[in-house]
């Protein structure tokens, strides 16, 4: 069941053509709102907009914000109603839901892309860093940074962005990838499946590779889910499974898979001291090629934990390496560099140092 309200903006707190920020009235509270042009055009304060509450209604993790589903009738000054817009594309996100949207995709015959993807050749070896959670992006995009900035990278390396739909579907609700394409870190970004927002769209995880590699021309892709996972305490029952598939298509297309570890001591769930228990379900029963697996040397009883560990996973596919490329005394510095401070489930790198150090090794094949 969805929660429907009706509400009136009463301020626009941030104003992108992909994304706006909202406080709305809504039975006499001022409320966060989020609302995406693309679907409904612009807003303006006075207008009356008709709310999906759902998830704040039930405490889950959309940041208090309640989402615009449709404009009721405007009361402000802004611009006059669009109208019908002009579509672009033939290819459906959101397909058979009432919010279905038109997108031109890469690959379609209209795109200016198809002739370069109709028989495009495979990665090559491209690195790919696969990864599970979206805080990982900013922690992989700063640690490619300091590593050009310490002349360990070519100053010219092409990072290009991934977002599959494993979480957010619209690209636009990613703080971080806005404040990457500020800093010109990403070369470019692709949306596959459901997501949508991309540079370019995809129809697959097949496609959107192909299309990193030979249209926007990328060095390196990091491939992850946008904000927002699903974790049920099962086995399987975690948005994270997704990763298997990235992986079983980066060896396809003869790319170079590398598993970003999420590693973490900082969490009191004893699942996810150490390697997370999502991390050695997906290497030990779902991933069946071979792929890179790099986990620092950590000290006293944090390495005994990751030892133990890594000894459950004997006889998987992945090729484990344990050596530091960064070290831990950098950490805080190598983070600076991107402005605002990171957090992982609200923990900054001062209580998780863990979680940020593990990360950036996922950069290590890179350095190959």
């Amino acid at each position: 069941m969805i929660r429907w309200q009706v509400g009136k903006v009463v301020q626009i707190v941030a104003d992108d053509p992909s994304l706006q920020e909202l406080y709305v009235s809504l039975e006499g509270r001022r409320e966060k709102a989020w609302s995406f042009p693309e679907f409904i055009g612009p807003l303006s304060p006075g207008d009356t907009v008709l709310l999906n509450t759902t998830a704040v209604h039930l405490n889950l993790g959309t940041g208090g914000y309640h989402l615009v589903a449709q404009r009721l009738g405007r009361g402000g000054p802004g611009d006059a109603d669009p109208g019908l817009r002009p579509l672009r594309g033939h290819i459906m996100k959101l397909r058979y839901t009432p919010y279905q949207l038109a997108v031109q995709s890469c690959e379609e015959q209209t795109s200016p892309y198809h002739e370069t993807l109709k028989d495009a050749p495979p990665l090559g070896g491209m690195p790919v860093l696969i990864g599970e959670l979206h805080s990982m992006l900013p922690v992989l995009a700063a640690g490619v940074q300091w590593l050009m900035r310490a002349g360990r990278l070519p100053s010219d390396l092409r990072l290009v962005y991934i977002m599959s739909d494993g979480g957010a579907l619209p690209l636009a609700l990613s703080r971080h990838v806005r404040t990457l394409q500020e800093l010109g870190w990403l070369a470019g970004t692709v949306t596959y499946g459901h997501a949508f927002g991309g540079q370019l769209e995809a129809v697959n995880v097949y496609t959107a590779l192909l299309a990193a590699k030979h249209v926007l021309k990328a060095d390196v892709v990091v491939m992850m889910m946008g904000p927002g996972t699903v974790g049920t305490g099962t086995t399987w029952g975690f948005s994270g499974m997704e990763v298997a598939d990235m992986i079983h298509a980066t060896f396809s297309l003869d790319g170079r898979p590398c598993l970003i570890p999420r590693i973490s001591f900082a969490d009191a769930r004893p699942r996810h001291q150490g390697i997370s228990h999502h991390q050695l379900t997906l290497i030990a029963k779902a991933i069946h090629v071979p792929f890179i697996f790099v986990v620092p040397p950590y000290e006293g009883w944090q390495e005994q934990v990751i030892q133990r560990q890594l000894t459950q996973l004997a006889g998987s596919k992945a090729r484990i390496e344990r050596r530091a490329i960064i070290r831990r005394d950098e950490l805080e510095d190598l983070l600076s560099l991107y402005p605002g401070e990171m957090t992982v489930m609200g923990r900054t790198v001062r209580e998780d140092p863990a979680y940020f150090w593990g990360v950036l090794h996922g950069l290590t094949p890179l350095l190959h």
